[in-house]
């Protein structure tokens, strides 16, 4: 995943407030330590490091030369609540794509059961109803999807 990608998903308010909060300040500090993420392993480290730093390093005395680093200006919380929203899209990539195969109706019962999970309720009304035309697709696929998919072939 890329930094931009994490920002939309962020903006997007569907990680919660907390998280889309953060998406203003976001490129500043992807900038700084996130751009060149892709995996989670380097996701976890970049998050981990900016969770250090935020804030000026949990009251530690920042040298003049960071003060003005875009790390400085992000609160713990917001660092913590960019950490979280992280192990969120992981965690939702794990239940999604389990590697197991089976039919459309399958995977479309699993991406529905996932949908109702999400809080909608502070989604704008566009989003909204977004996900009102995504959720009948998967529902008319669930019914109909007797096609056999392989777990590769839903990228």
């Amino acid at each position: 995943m890329t930094a931009g990608q994490f920002r939309d998903l962020i903006a997007s308010g569907w990680l919660g407030p907390r998280a889309a909060a953060c998406a203003e300040l976001f490129p500043s500090v992807a900038a700084q330590l996130l751009d060149r993420c892709r995996t989670e392993v380097e996701w976890r480290a970049g998050l981990s490091a900016l969770r250090s730093l935020a804030g000026g390093g949990r009251g530690a005395t920042v040298p003049p030369t960071q003060r003005r680093l875009p790390s400085n200006f992000v609160a713990q919380d917001d660092a913590e609540a960019l950490q979280l929203a992280f192990s969120t899209v992981i965690e939702l990539r794990r239940r999604l794509f389990t590697g197991q195969s089976g039919t459309v109706g399958e995977h479309a019962r699993r991406l529905l059961s996932e949908l109702d999970r999400l809080d909608v309720t502070r989604l704008d009304a566009d989003v909204r109803e977004v996900m009102r035309q995504i959720r009948a697709a998967l529902a008319e696929m669930e019914q109909t999807g007797a096609l056999d998919v392989a777990a590769q072939e839903i990228r």
